[in-house]
């Protein structure tokens, strides 16, 4: 990876290297980048397929956050067969 993409890699890890729970907004992800082109962004990074095998690869997704009709942020993938938040027992089924 090179470019963009590879600078936009390196801002994703070491922000969820800091906040592994955390929530990366693309508009702060933007910011960090110096870049305000969102439409450019989104073809050169986000559409990259290097891009998206990275995010796989690192255990993230695209997220929506509040009101909006798009993805417009990251997060750690959720996982269905996980410890669920908050309990306290085992079922055997």
């Amino acid at each position: 990876m090179t470019g963009w993409v590879a600078d936009t890699v390196d801002l994703v890890k070491a922000f969820f290297t800091n906040n592994p729970d955390g929530v990366y907004l693309y508009k702060d992800l933007r910011d960090d980048l110096v870049t305000t082109d969102t439409s450019n962004f989104n073809k050169r990074v986000r559409r990259h397929e290097s891009y998206k095998l990275e995010l796989d690869r690192m255990g993230l997704e695209e997220i929506t956050v509040g009101n909006q009709r798009h993805r417009n942020a990251l997060a750690s993938k959720s996982s269905p067969l996980g410890p669920i938040e908050g309990s306290s027992y085992f079922v055997d089924v």
